[in-house]
């Protein structure tokens, strides 16, 4: 069945899914739950109606009576096999089957009642209601599924599903009329004639039947744009999750900062670069997934320390970390918290290294470079790509910082802003008038063991 779909595109179904072949995995994750529930209650529906039939039978007629236990078994046993194999990889196509299933039910449940209504004083259940009382209810089923597919969280499948019901029903009562000669009546006594239909009941009929449909659709909207505002809230979360810690995070969502419409600002901000010594040589000597293995671990660590020290991760640039403190806004002595993260990343390295020494693999070596000054932090890029950044000589300085780190052969080297501004006192070896590439003005820096 499922080949058979991919082949053909049965039904040309391909309009209901656009925008959403490629859907966004919360949207789907609860679409496939909402599919699972409609699925749910079919089965349920199938199962008690098959039961009640067992005990009770529904038509007279062996043939009609088989015709409706076997359609109700298919129905009941592709329910609960599709209920299992339902998952987020296969939706799309469990729904067409879904579909297929549902519209199999409906064929199979009109043929069997069509042909027990045709044998002259039968007496099921359905035939002593008569065909005026089948006109009654009729809408029965069709608003069952109408029901069930606002579940589906998809307002357009909602819509065509209530105009097949629609369809079926306006098609089916006016057959009835024609072919059995059917007419209404006002008086609740003449109720036992074969060919009569309540007008009252009738008309609440339709009405029921115009409410609850208009219900479903509205239902099915609004779960639709509740999800998708929240598979927006999700994502963002997500997105934040990757480059601040859970504390900024929860602060950033406490004061509704918007960051889509955040532009450029100048503030105070730390930055620190950090990479990895000889990388380029340690590279050359490893498999491809050695080398991602060797970055997402020591990239691992280093956002951890980041993270624990009120910083924000900007970007990852090969072997470099970027790391910002101050951003989105000032979190008390950034320039402290900058050199309190250095000093976590060599804690955090040298733990890291005694695990590769107990595995015989190579030792590792990083360097770190920390400035601070006014930067512009905010929403950087176009239309089709922006990030939230920071830029300026500020972050310059502090990727020539950790060039310099080689250059003196150091492995944490701070600005002298830094180093003026940190809380604590602590020793360090002092260069006076450094040049810097890409900066006329000399700099001094601070070597920092830490």
């Amino acid at each position: 069945m499922v080949n058979f779909i991919n082949k053909f595109n049965i039904f040309n179904l391909k309009f209901i899914f656009s925008n959403e072949t490629k859907q966004d995995e919360f949207v789907l994750k609860r679409k496939t739950y909402g599919l699972k529930s409609a699925i749910m209650i079919f089965f349920i529906f199938a199962f008690l109606t098959l039961l009640v039939s067992v005990i009770s039978p529904i038509h007279t007629l062996p043939l009609a009576q088989k015709v409706f236990t076997i359609n109700n078994i298919i129905s009941a046993t592709a329910a609960g096999i599709l209920f299992v194999l339902l998952n987020e990889k296969n939706y799309n196509k469990v729904f067409i089957i879904v579909i297929l299933v549902l519209g199999l039910n409906m064929l199979l449940g009109i043929v069997s009642n069509r042909v027990n209504f045709e044998i002259p004083n039968a007496q099921g259940l359905f035939n002593n209601l008569h065909w005026g009382r089948y006109v009654d209810y009729l809408v029965l089923l069709p608003l069952v599924i109408v029901v069930l597919s606002a579940l589906l969280m998809r307002p357009i499948v909602t819509i065509i599903v209530i105009f097949l019901a629609f369809l079926y029903v306006s098609l089916t009562t006016y057959s009835l009329f024609i072919e059995y000669d059917l007419y209404f009546v006002n008086d609740l006594n003449r109720m036992d004639e074969r060919s009569a239909v309540y007008k009252w009941w009738f008309i609440n009929s339709g009405l029921s039947f115009v409410i609850i449909s208009g219900c479903s659709f509205l239902l099915s909207f609004q779960t639709n744009a509740i999800i998708r505002d929240a598979s927006q809230e999700e994502r963002m979360n997500n997105a934040l999750g990757r480059y601040f810690s859970p504390e900024i995070r929860d602060e950033i969502k406490n004061i509704e900062l918007a960051f889509d419409e955040e532009i450029g600002k100048e503030q105070q901000v730390a930055v620190l670069f950090t990479d990895i010594k000889d990388f380029t040589k340690i590279s050359e000597n490893l498999k491809p997934e050695e080398v991602v293995t060797l970055l997402s671990e020591y990239q691992k660590r280093m956002i951890k320390a980041v993270f624990e020290n009120k910083g924000t991760v900007d970007k990852f640039i090969g072997d470099a970390v970027m790391a910002t403190f101050g951003t989105p806004r000032s979190r008390g002595n950034d320039a402290q918290n900058a050199l309190d993260c250095a000093r976590d990343m060599q804690v955090s390295l040298r733990q890291w290294n005694k695990e590769r020494q107990d595995l015989d693999f190579k030792q590792i070596e990083h360097r770190i470079g920390i400035n601070i000054g006014p930067a512009i932090v905010g929403n950087i890029g176009s239309e089709e790509r922006v990030e939230y950044t920071v830029i300026g000589d500020t972050v310059n300085v502090a990727s020539r910082i950790l060039e310099q780190c080689k250059e003196l052969k150091k492995d944490v080297l701070v600005s002298e802003d830094v180093y003026r501004r940190l809380d604590e006192k602590i020793d360090a070896e002092s260069f006076e008038s450094l040049e810097v590439r890409g900066r006329s003005e000399k700099i001094k820096l601070h070597s920092i063991i830490l």
